[in-house]
């Protein structure tokens, strides 16, 4: 739904500027998160994905941009059920939920390949707040930033936001980048992107569009 994908009009904008800063043009297109991820893989066609976090595992397979922004990662809960944690060994027992295919923070994503931590897949980040509002998880774990566009431009998540609440204790403050693929291709438009990112200022280019 086109309603769904202003949450990421600033980083489009942020991204195609930095290109046309550097003399290039680019070509956005819109997929469900893993089938971008597959798609910047196989098809030659494409040399990149975005948004992703940075991980040691990733870096095999990708080329990771400068910096484009950043923004908490946080736990979604519900205001009678707070969670009370100082590290992950507190979380153990809960329920959290996190969305398929997603990089959380690299601790947290080695407890799940663990199963020291007990977590539920949900498909998309509006699916995920439904499951937590519902009782099938005690947390989710979200982009702050995607969170508060939900709970305003999303009718469903809209509709469930009152008795939840955003846990004081962030996960990280996560920054974001392009993934360039491993290609002669996708090292250029890094290459590329990253001057032009240099040349324009990605903050403000977020605060205009992010209001």
């Amino acid at each position: 739904r086109s309603s769904d994908l202003n949450q990421y009009r600033p980083r489009v904008r942020a991204i195609s500027d930095a290109f046309k800063a550097a003399g290039r043009s680019v070509k956005i297109e819109f997929f469900p998160w893993n089938r971008a991820v597959d798609i910047a893989r196989n098809n030659e066609d494409y040399v990149a994905y975005f948004p992703e976090y940075h991980a040691t595992a990733k870096e095999s397979e990708c080329l990771y941009s400068d910096p484009v922004g950043h923004s908490p990662l946080v736990l979604v809960e519900r205001k009678a059920n707070p969670l009370r944690w100082n590290s992950y060994d507190d979380l153990s027992g809960r329920k959290i939920g996190v969305v398929k295919g997603y990089l959380n923070t690299e601790e947290l994503d080695a407890r799940i390949a663990s199963r020291v931590l007990a977590v539920d897949h949900a498909l998309d980040d509006a699916r995920n707040i439904l499951k937590l509002a519902a009782g099938r998880v005690d947390a989710a774990v979200i982009d702050l930033n995607v969170f508060n566009y939900l709970v305003k431009n999303d009718a469903s998540v809209k509709a469930v936001a009152g008795p939840l609440q955003v846990n004081a204790k962030f996960l990280e403050d996560k920054k974001l980048f392009v993934c360039f693929t491993r290609s002669p291709e996708g090292d250029t438009a890094r290459q590329a992107f990253n001057l032009g990112l240099r040349k324009i200022d990605v903050d403000a280019v977020f605060r205009k569009k992010m209001n």
